[in-house]
């Protein structure tokens, strides 16, 4: 299992920090890290001998105690298969991790128990998130999932969310078949999607995002299991003519009739993190990484909230946790990591005639790298292709000062301000923007005359592949680069 402070650990006990080896010169904020091979899959309570005080973390930098005492150190974690970000395999890594903070991990050992389990299935607001080898917690990207170990003690936890996912990626792309083989009788089975689900037209609110979340709650019944929905945690709030917004509250209403038609549990993060975003003003911004991804303190603070609820629900005894380890650690990792290149995930490009035009459309971000499935030959919809067209030629969008700028559009649909720039460019004329509609080759040319660009299609076929369009759009990404120089 790859370890989230992002090097291979392969049995040893290591100390980091930018020079090497811990020795004369070591950072304070280097961290420490032992692991060992476990015989199977399952349950394992993991002991970790520390020479001092410090912040233990298990797995994938898991929090499991911010005071954690010199001596022996037990964890319950959970062993499975997974499947990484950006990547279609499923590894079947049996290798156990302990890291600590501000101490040095000296020994480590591991039994295999039963025990209830709690799994989670999110997308990159909940999922375990890297951090640099020294540790700042305010500069670290962290999904609230990660924090759950610390509180919820009792039980061993599972986290299965990942970047990118929607609540089709999870059911389709082989992360929930790996979940429903280890799923038992008594476990408990955590959803929140809502973030990507929300940038794709085809899975509304009220339509095919619920039908996943269903789908997924259903099977999780079935194996004895009780799955608890949550709606998606707020990002950073925005402002426009019409208030406060986060362009998510649709999706939260929807899990929540959800909830209340298959009379589950729900816990309404929305509601909670967007009130409380809000009450703190700008401050709230010391919880986040960016506009979207909250850092450790932000994910504590949330995660905190899913206990609280979790055990006024009686699901679970929440362990109160100590912030002392984060609190007034403002500092920001001063290393700049050079950009690294992605790799290609996709599964289904067999047949493409040029992999080059696939893999540059990954670094140009012109491509999702968190999903398994390009869908290379099939068309495009003319509200995405806006987007990436827009994205290619360096064109930024526009606020939709609380306007519809279409009929079709509403305005704090996700793609909402792509639409208010396309107005404000007469780049599309009329009332209807017609986002879910198969972009054509003749509309493709149009906008593209219309921007100034060179690049163009053939006119047939009238409806080119995603393929072809992502061609298309390198060339207009050239030529834009090649403008600004």
């Amino acid at each position: 299992m790859a370890d989230l402070f992002s090097h291979p650990s392969e049995g040893s006990n290591r100390r980091f920090d930018q020079s090497g080896w811990l020795g004369q010169g070591a950072s304070k904020r280097s961290v420490s890290v032992k692991s060992l091979t476990a015989d199977a899959f399952g349950v394992y309570r993991v002991t970790a001998q520390l020479d001092g005080e410090g912040v233990l973390f298990g797995q994938r930098r898991n929090l499991i105690d911010p005071d954690v005492q010199k001596g022996d150190n037990s964890f319950l974690t959970v062993l499975t298969e997974y499947i990484p970000s950006m990547d279609s395999r499923i590894h079947a890594d049996k290798t156990l991790f302990a890291s600590a903070y501000g101490c040095r991990v000296t020994g480590m050992s591991a039994e295999r128990v039963e025990n209830r389990r709690v799994f989670i299935a999110g997308d990159s607001t909940v999922a375990d998130q890297y951090s640099s080898l020294d540790y700042y917690p305010f500069d670290s990207y962290c999904g609230w999932g990660q924090m759950l170990s610390a509180l919820l003690k009792d039980d061993a936890v599972c986290n299965m969310a990942h970047s990118g996912l929607t609540g089709r990626c999870f059911t389709e792309d082989g992360h929930f078949d790996i979940v429903k083989k280890y799923l038992q009788k008594g476990d408990l089975m955590l959803i929140q999607f809502g973030h990507n689900d929300q940038k794709r037209r085809y899975l509304q609110a009220d339509k095919r995002y619920t039908e996943y979340l269903g789908l997924i709650a259903r099977e999780a019944e079935k194996a004895g299991a009780l799955p608890v929905l949550l709606s998606p945690i707020s990002r950073v709030p925005g402002r426009d003519a019409g208030g406060v917004f986060d362009l998510l509250e649709e999706h939260a209403e929807a899990v929540k009739r959800l909830a209340e038609k298959m009379s589950l549990p729900f816990i309404d993060l929305h509601a909670y993190t967007f009130q409380l975003f809000c009450e703190m003003g700008e401050s709230c911004r010391d919880l986040f990484k960016d506009m979207t991804h909250t850092n450790d303190p932000g994910a504590l603070k949330i995660a905190s909230y899913v206990a609280q609820k979790l055990e006024e629900f009686s699901l679970a005894k929440a362990h109160e946790v100590s912030a002392g380890f984060i609190a007034g650690d403002r500092a920001r990792n001063p290393a700049k990591g050079a950009p690294s290149e992605l790799p290609v995930p996709y599964v289904d490009i067999e047949g493409v005639p040029d992999y080059d035009v696939v893999y540059r459309g990954v670094q140009a971000g012109l491509l999702d790298p968190c999903v398994l499935h390009m869908h290379p030959f099939e068309p495009l919809s003319r509200g995405q292709f806006i987007q990436l067209l827009f994205r290619a030629a360096l064109i930024p969008s526009r606020p939709t000062d609380g306007l519809a700028p279409y009929r079709d559009v509403k305005p704090r649909e996700f793609d909402a301000a792509y639409a208010a720039a396309c107005r404000q460019m007469g780049l599309v004329a009329g009332e209807y923007y017609r986002p879910d509609d198969d972009v054509t080759a003749r509309e493709v040319n149009d906008f593209c005359e219309k921007l100034g660009l060179s690049p163009r299609l053939a006119d047939e076929p009238p409806v080119p592949c995603k393929y072809e369009l992502v061609r298309l759009l390198l060339k207009v990404r050239d030529e834009a680069a090649a403008r600004r120089r």
